[in-house]
């Protein structure tokens, strides 16, 4: 039960008290006068104290008073005023001194144990919720401590992506400069040039995956802007399909790609409004899924395909999904069984997709084979983050058919140069018109440390570039891009200035 001092300095009173308490199985402490029970509060810890006012030495409301007063923060011990006073004055004095409750004297044994139990209780959980606070107060600060922790941990890894992002461009930088300048040796054959480029491209291709990582961690934050233009898709597809080529040897597959019921051929084009990079990388991933899906001997099919709202690249192949994966196709993570895959392959062009503002649907059956619907919206273009709507209404239905496992990673995104093209007259023109001003503008953007405005001048510097085959500029732009996107504002002083050079030898040759 409960500790309780009694203070009164009745003899009577006390031994009342004491009987009629301990008949309750509460222990009992007695004390005279005030300052007695002061003295007995550095020998014990109480529950209650029943207190009289009228007291020699010390009177009941000094000692309430001092009593209160040398509480440490959060106890809650209830004083009771035992008073044959009966005027509202004294009663108000009780409370305010400190005392929680009062009774008339002499007490109703009735009354006094309902009064006790209610304050005992009260008390109870008043102490529970102090110490519920002080629980919830230590896990807060626990909590606190543990985010703190959690967002060094994210910077750290940050951190550490940008320098890995950063240590990774120095071997492909040495790649991309070698393959360059042995495409500058007229003294090799043909089929050399050919392997040549294919490195080189490759090249291009990992430094762009590189530089896209970042991009793909803002896709799935929701941060990520889309820099749309309108595109050739055809024309990434075949380039993916001559990047492919290697892997195709010995296999016996190919990759067809039809549109308008045949076909495609160098004079058609297949334009949307999407984000180059953004393209290359989901569709370079699909596709080498797709071929490593397919049996041997057979045709990976791309078709071309178009409605009043959406443009389709329906990519099929002969292989079947694990029924296991079919449900979780788009999943991150989701593997089943392939050597080496991550489970980010699929996970990763479904996040471009709907960045696009499309969508890509899968279908796979043991009898057809495996479809990717790769679908692009007509119409407004997304500004950021943006989905599609559900697909399932638009009039498009294809045969079906069947896709390859979601288990690879992200194949980098290709923006192969044409070394063959000559520099057209009209576009060295604009070249040469253009230029200046986006250089001057990008080194206004660099100055102010502007990511999303230098973006923006290096992507139409690259494609002002692309127009007059200008490989160097090109190459330079694609360095600088992945040196802003990690706000490496001196190493980006650095590549702008040979960027600068590169434009400068660029306009004095179309000059000459």
């Amino acid at each position: 039960m409960a500790t309780i001092m009694v203070v009164d300095d009745a003899p009577e009173t006390r031994i009342f008290l004491d009987a009629l308490l301990c008949q309750e199985g509460h222990h009992v402490v007695l004390s005279a006068d005030g300052q007695e029970a002061l003295n007995f509060l550095d020998d014990n810890t109480y529950d209650l104290i029943l207190m009289d006012i009228q007291m020699p030495i010390m009177d009941g409301y000094q000692a309430t008073q001092q009593i209160k007063a040398r509480m440490r923060p959060g106890e809650n011990v209830p004083v009771i005023f035992l008073t044959s006073v009966q005027t509202d004055r004294e009663l108000a004095r009780c409370l305010e001194c400190g005392g929680d409750d009062f009774l008339n004297k002499p007490p109703s044994p009735i009354l006094l144990k309902a009064r006790i139990q209610f304050w005992l209780q009260r008390a109870e959980m008043a102490n529970r919720l102090e110490q519920s606070h002080a629980e919830l107060k230590t896990a807060n600060q626990c909590l606190t401590s543990l985010n703190i922790k959690l967002m060094e941990a994210e910077k750290l890894q940050q951190d550490v992506d940008r320098i890995v992002r950063h240590d990774l461009k120095t071997p492909l930088n040495s790649i991309i400069g070698y393959s360059d300048l042995l495409l500058s040796d007229k003294n090799i054959s043909s089929s050399q040039r050919e392997n040549i480029e294919i490195i080189y491209n490759s090249s291009i291709n990992v430094l762009h995956m590189i530089n896209l990582s970042l991009g793909l961690y803002q896709m799935e934050r929701g941060e990520y802007t889309c820099k749309m233009e309108e595109i050739d898709l055809l024309a990434i597809l075949r380039n993916i399909r001559v990047q492919l080529g290697p892997s195709l040897f010995g296999t016996g597959l190919t990759i067809k790609i039809i549109m308008h019921d045949r076909d495609a051929d160098e004079s058609d084009q297949f334009m949307v409004q999407a984000e180059t990079v953004l393209c290359y990388s989901m569709l370079s991933n699909l596709i080498k899924n797709a071929v490593e899906a397919s049996p041997s001997d057979q045709v990976v099919t791309i078709t071309l395909v178009e409605n009043e709202n959406f443009s389709h690249i329906v990519i099929h192949n002969r292989g079947a999904v694990p029924t296991a994966m079919r449900d979780r196709f788009f999943e991150k993570y989701a593997t089943c069984g392939k050597m080496g895959g991550t489970g980010l392959g699929t996970y990763s062009a479904k996040l471009i997709a709907k960045t696009l503002g499309g969508d890509i649907q899968m279908r796979s059956s043991d009898d057809t084979g495996t479809e990717l619907i790769v679908s692009f919206r007509k119409g407004t273009l997304p500004t950021g983050h943006e989905t599609a709507d559900s697909l399932e209404s638009t009039d498009f239905q294809p045969e079906p058919g069947k896709i390859v496992e979601a288990v690879t990673s992200p194949l980098p995104p290709a923006m192969p140069v044409n070394r063959g093209m000559k520099v057209a007259g009209s576009d060295s023109v604009r070249f040469g018109e253009q230029a200046p001003q986006y250089v001057n503008d990008l080194r206004i953007a660099l100055a102010d440390q502007n990511v999303h405005r230098a973006l923006i001048e290096i992507e139409r510097l690259y494609q002002a570039a692309s127009e007059v085959s200008a490989k160097r500029v090109m190459t330079q732009a694609i360095r600088l891009k992945g040196i802003v996107e990690m706000c490496d504002w001196v190493n980006s002083q650095e590549e702008y200035d040979v960027l600068e050079r590169n434009i400068q030898l660029v306009l004095l040759k179309n000059h000459s």
